[in-house]
């Protein structure tokens, strides 16, 4: 250990070299890690979802929760699971106790969709297979943006912003409320149709045979290859007005228009959304994975600022995440950029000019490069990993004043700089890495915390011994380094 201690101490460039590059590669991390208000984690939650249009709460328990429900119960380790069932669609949420690992839930998720693909006795209408989610805190919402004014104009408004808003970098995913999906509905006339002696099935068949849209196969000729596609779908009311029930024998036909009367309409889900107690639509924005809620709201609030509102409609940002994790990222620097100061001012009372800045350029050394590492270890900036690095702040003082002070010392009794330096941090090693040591074994305990706290809390021990360690190298060979470079002590 001597000899690598009197390397540094020789070599003053390399010194140089080093500290340079921690700073570069922590600057340039601390300016791409992604910032939020709190670690990334995955939820012991997952999700089923399950939609038949048309059908009613009753025959959606039957025919979708109940089958859902008897896989759920094949599955290990679950604590419990409910349904919230409505018509047209079905809920089920999967709890796993608070403790379960991140694997299990992933595999767990696996089986759940093995499981309900092994079901053969769905109904045959239903549009899409149940989809499964796992519960993780990066599909929340970062923020959400309201619409109110005159209806025609706020769909209209809605539809673009939803297009142009996914063409952004950092979005994932948009999920609007209050616009339901486009539907022709056809309202039948119980008077009309018993005269015409037709059914509510006739209508049904009728149009789902005349809106159809399916391949029909390639036709082939010398020379030539042509894929058949069979495209009949409805746009217009008038187009499912027209459609043809029966031939009458008279050589007429009867539509559709001669026993019902259609028209364009949108889905009702019984969702209804009201900004300044006016109605309107949302759209609630998912930014994607690794990616700076700041920088992404930022973005959101850049785009709407330059979109062109259609008459009357107004816009504006609401629940908007960013502005916490702004503030809390802003508080925790500003008290960590305070005691820094007052360190340096105890630092300058109690030590001499010289060493007291050798102590103080090691700090942010120390914290550039435990940034650095971030990428590497899948950690972000957010409020956690700015408060492991409060906590460690004074620790890291402590570690290099000692080895300073020592040398300092040994200056003083009249060695030269290079031999004061390498013996200051030999002397100083031991009872310096056991005190940096303990204090890291008091943190590590915090690693094995259960429950969603425990995920949540993993990142200030991580921070915390990395700074530590990184402490000592900055403590046993880079001050040193510094150190020895002569000057008044």
């Amino acid at each position: 250990m001597q000899k690598l201690v009197r390397w540094f101490v020789e070599r003053h460039l390399v010194v140089h070299i080093i500290v340079l590059t921690i700073i570069a590669l922590g600057a340039r991390s601390l300016a791409s890690a992604p910032r939020e208000t709190f670690p990334e984690i995955t939820l012991p939650t997952l999700f089923v979802g399950a939609a038949l249009p048309g059908a009613a709460a009753q025959d959606i328990e039957t025919k979708l929760t109940q089958p859902i429900e008897e896989a759920v119960q094949e599955l290990d380790g679950v604590r419990e699971f409910t349904s919230v069932i409505t018509d047209n669609s079905s809920q089920t949420q999967i709890e796993f106790p608070e403790d379960v690992s991140d694997a299990r839930i992933r595999d767990a998720e696996q089986e759940l969709r093995a499981l309900i693909d092994s079901i053969t006795d769905f109904p045959p209408e239903m549009e899409e297979e149940p989809r499964v989610q796992r519960a993780n805190t990066k599909r929340f919402p970062v923020v959400q943006i309201a619409l109110w004014g005159p209806t025609d104009g706020v769909i209209t408004a809605a539809e673009k912003l939803e297009d142009e808003l996914r063409r952004l970098e950092n979005i994932s995913r948009i999920t609007t409320i209050g616009l339901e999906d486009p539907e022709l509905r056809v309202l039948i006339d119980p008077l009309l149709a018993r005269a015409h002696q037709v059914t509510i099935l006739d209508v049904v068949e009728t149009i789902a045979s005349s809106n159809v849209s399916n391949t029909g196969g390639v036709l082939e000729t010398s020379g030539d290859r042509r894929q058949v596609v069979l495209w009949n779908r409805f746009e217009e009311p008038e187009d499912a007005a027209n459609a043809v029930i029966r031939y009458l024998p008279d050589g007429g036909a009867l539509h559709v228009s001669d026993v019902a009367r259609v028209e364009r309409t949108r889905e009702d889900r019984g969702l209804i959304v009201h900004t300044n107690g006016r109605p309107g639509i949302a759209l609630e924005i998912i930014k994607r994975e690794g990616s700076d809620i700041l920088d992404t709201v930022d973005e959101v609030r850049g785009f709407l600022g330059t979109f062109q509102m259609p008459e009357g409609v107004s816009a504006r940002l609401l629940n908007d995440d960013s502005h916490w994790t702004r503030n809390r990222i802003d508080l925790i620097t500003t008290n960590g950029m305070v005691g820094a100061a007052l360190i340096m001012i105890t630092l300058f009372i109690f030590l001499s000019r010289i060493v007291a800045v050798w102590v103080l350029i090691g700090v942010p050394v120390v914290f550039l490069g435990t940034f650095a590492l971030f990428p590497w270890l899948g950690l972000t900036i957010n409020v956690i990993s700015l408060t492991g690095c409060v906590v460690v702040l004074g620790m890291l003082v402590d570690d290099a004043v000692v080895v300073a002070e020592r040398i300092t010392t040994l200056r003083q009794e009249g060695q030269s700089a290079r031999d004061a330096a390498v013996q200051g941090a030999m002397e100083m090693i031991r009872p310096v890495t056991a005190s940096a040591i303990t204090t890291m074994l008091a943190f590590m305990p915090m690693w094995s915390i259960g429950g969603l706290a425990g995920k949540m809390l993993q990142t200030m021990p991580t921070v915390v011994i990395l700074a530590l360690l990184l402490s000592l190298f900055e403590s046993f060979f880079i001050l040193p380094g510094h150190m020895s470079m002569g000057g008044s002590t």
